[in-house]
C-alpha cells in the first residue's frame, strides 16, 4: 500500500516538473541547498563533538531539534494569520452584483422569519 502511494507520488511529482521546466530548476536548486544544509548541521555537530563534547552536542541536537519543531508547527499557522484575518473581514459591497445582494438580503429576511416563529 505505501508502495503505491509513493508511487503514485512520484509519478504526479515528475509530471508536473516536467511541464514546467523552471520549476524542475528550482527543484533541482532546492534539492541541492538542503544537502548544504545538511552537510553544514552535520559539519557543526562534529565540531560541537569534537570541541565541546558529547553533553554539549546533546544539548544542541535537542534546541535545534524543539527549534525545528516548534518552526513546523507556527510556522504555517503564521503564515495563514493573515490570510484569515482577511477572509473574516467583511466583502466590500460596493463590488458585489446587485443581483446577489438582493438574494443576499432575501434569504437573511427569510431565515429571520423562520427563526421568529420558533
Amino acid at each position: 500500500m505505501v508502495a503505491t502511494v509513493l508511487r503514485l507520488r512520484y509519478r504526479i511529482l515528475g509530471n508536473t516538473l516536467a511541464r514546467r521546466p523552471w520549476q524542475l530548476v528550482g527543484f533541482c536548486f532546492g534539492i541541492l541547498w538542503a544537502i548544504g544544509i545538511l552537510t553544514s548541521v552535520i559539519a557543526g555537530l562534529v565540531a560541537v563533538v569534537v570541541f565541546q563534547g558529547l553533553e554539549a552536542a546533546r544539548a544542541t541536537v535537542v534546541i535545534g531539534g524543539s527549534a525545528l519543531v516548534l518552526g513546523r508547527v507556527l510556522g504555517p499557522v503564521s503564515a495563514s494569520s493573515s490570510a484569515c484575518s482577511r477572509a473574516s473581514s467583511p466583502p466590500d459591497s460596493s463590488r458585489r452584483c446587485p443581483a446577489v445582494s438582493a438574494a443576499t438580503a432575501e434569504a437573511a429576511s427569510s431565515w429571520a422569519r423562520s427563526c421568529s416563529s420558533c
